[in-house]
């Protein structure tokens, strides 16, 4: 049925010969639909595969997110099954029919097991696939039919998540698996797949509310009943080792996971609400980081001013802005331009969020085992390269850091709004200020804006004043093509997917070394930076808008 798929897909000229032989060897070895391999490959997008599909077959397209389905009608169709093939009860067809949705409408195989197990004839619409996994959400939340999450003890613990359509034989799940664990289980790996950073489950007087943050946003996923709550967080209390003991008590704890070959690491928080403990789960997708500086987005000015700071045999680089996991996928790039067999570099985290082979990473305040400041004690007689620092917001730590990067190269991350921030941060401590200004070598400042969905994106016309407000003189951008995303379910329906980072890079010159020493304002000190070439960060945004990454309404919403 995928070849039929296939030669659909052909005829419509959505795809080439090439393109469809390239995604049937993908599926071959890695299995799942082809039309979610031609998706993923970027060969065509999802609303193209429906459109496609549709008129092939002459089938209906159903935009899930818009119909309400009874329970009546859901218990035709067991949750195994649902799950198994991608399907969602619709309606009930006279006597004898039964609507469905499915991603994959010429899969005879399941439309046929369909038809011997519920009696039913089948009458099928076509949904797109994240559609559909929602959906499956929304109206499965309990299902057996996924896979299980066994934990091994000792050292780092390994989580194993079996694809949801396995079957037991394949390694899946256990027919007696709690409706919980499955539940929890489900909303970890459809996590994952769609690129959350982290989950919410809350509790509430009626209900629990399962939501993920996805670019920033966050989006309810589901809402099981509030009778599972007291399931739901003893499984999770398992997963991660919780002491079960400490009831109502905040607590942490994380561990690293292979989910669906997706290598990551999770970190759970349990805090007391008024109707139950709240979890967060956040996640570190490995597969997310890219150790390419030249992948950043940096400008060539600021690519070079940063190149040149860390090429030094010392001195301290300082990553700010307001989100830390963003600095730190910056950080870990810069880290790993110094990952070579002739140099040795330590970075100190708390937490670690993505492992670098070589690199010797060390993990400070879980459970108090560690903290930074004795770390940093520790390492001090240690010959360094290279050493970095998650957190450089405690003075004595700071003191620290300015007397390694006398020797070595050090990299430290401080919490902010911008460049004038980090610099009032670091001049304002009590240390030596001509110390400071001796070793800094540069500020990065960051900050991120959501792009435009790819899958959805379509030209745009931007009227004159809105480029004034912006302080953009339209004579220049003449003859440019703008963009915005339209919505589709693979960017829930927001016109964004994916962020994208916009850069300040601040290289600390002779002139700016002497304003610090001097006790210059962070904002004069900021003025001079762009007199001598510095491009400010709003701007290195618009450069992004002009390029088609992303689009004003997210720059203003960015930098309000």
């Amino acid at each position: 049925m995928a070849r039929r798929l296939g030669e659909m897909l052909l005829a419509e000229g959505l795809i080439t010969e090439a393109q469809l032989k390239q995604a049937l060897t993908a599926q071959k070895k890695h299995g799942g639909k082809l039309g979610s391999h031609l998706v993923a490959m970027n060969y065509l997008t999802e609303d193209q595969l429906l459109t496609g599909i549709s008129r092939q077959l002459g089938i209906a397209r159903i935009d899930l997110g818009s119909v309400s389905i009874d329970q009546s009608t859901l218990n035709l169709i067991s949750s195994d099954m649902a799950y198994k093939y991608k399907v969602i009860p619709i309606g009930r067809e006279g006597k004898k029919g039964l609507t469905v949705a499915m991603s994959d409408p010429t899969d005879m195989i399941a439309i046929d097991d369909i038809r011997f197990r519920t009696g039913f004839d089948i009458h099928t619409l076509v949904a797109s696939e994240t559609a559909i996994d929602q959906a499956l959400m929304q109206y499965y939340p309990t299902s057996d039919a996924l896979g299980k999450l066994p934990v091994t003890t000792g050292g780092n613990v390994e989580v194993i998540v079996q694809d949801p359509l396995s079957d037991t034989s394949a390694g899946g799940h256990a027919p007696d698996d709690p409706p919980a664990a499955t539940l929890l289980n489900s909303v970890i790996l459809d996590a994952i797949l769609k690129g959350a950073s982290a989950i919410h489950i809350e509790p509430f007087e009626r209900k629990i509310r399962i939501r993920f943050r996805i670019d920033g946003v966050l989006h309810e996923e589901a809402s099981p009943p509030i009778r599972m709550r007291t399931e739901i967080q003893s499984r999770l209390e398992n997963l991660f080792k919780f002491d079960r003991a400490a009831r109502r008590q905040p607590k942490i704890s994380q561990i690293s996971a292979t989910i669906n070959d997706h290598p990551v690491r999770m970190m759970a928080q349990i805090y007391p609400t008024l109707y139950g403990d709240k979890i967060l789960i956040k996640i570190w997708n490995q597969n997310d980081l890219s150790l390419d500086i030249s992948q950043l987005g940096l400008q060539r000015k600021a690519f070079s001013d940063l190149s040149k700071a860390i090429s030094g045999h010392y001195g301290l680089i300082v990553f700010a802005g307001p989100h830390k996991t963003e600095k730190m996928r910056t950080y870990y790039s810069i880290l790993n331009t110094a990952n070579t067999e002739h140099q040795n570099v330590v970075s100190i985290e708390d937490p670690i969020e993505y492992y670098m082979e070589g690199v010797n990473q060390v993990e400070v305040n879980i459970k108090g085992a560690l903290s930074l400041p004795t770390a940093l004690q520790f390492l001090q007689d240690e010959d360094l390269d290279v050493i970095g620092i998650s957190d450089l917001s405690d003075t004595a730590i700071l003191g620290i850091a300015t007397h390694l990067a006398t020797r070595c190269r050090v990299y430290g991350l401080v919490g902010s709004h911008g460049t004038e921030d980090a610099l009032t941060q670091l001049m304002n401590r009590e240390i030596d200020i001509r110390l400071l200004a001796e070793t800094l070598k540069c500020v990065v400042t960051q900050a991120s804006v959501r792009k435009i969905c790819e899958h959805c994106k379509t030209p745009t016309e931007i009227e004159e004043d809105r480029f004034v407000r912006f302080g953009i003189d339209p004579q220049k951008l003449a003859g440019r093509t703008y963009y915005v995303g339209k919505g589709c379910d693979r960017c829930y329906h927001t016109g964004y997917r994916w962020r994208q980072p916009v850069f300040e890079v601040m290289p600390v010159s002779p002139r700016i070394a002497d304003m610090m020493i001097q006790g210059a304002p962070s904002h004069e000190i900021r003025m001079e930076a762009i007199k001598e070439g510095m491009r400010p960060i709003k701007e290195d945004a618009l450069l992004k808008f002009a390029r088609g990454i992303t689009t004003l309404d997210e720059i203003a919403k960015a930098f309000s």
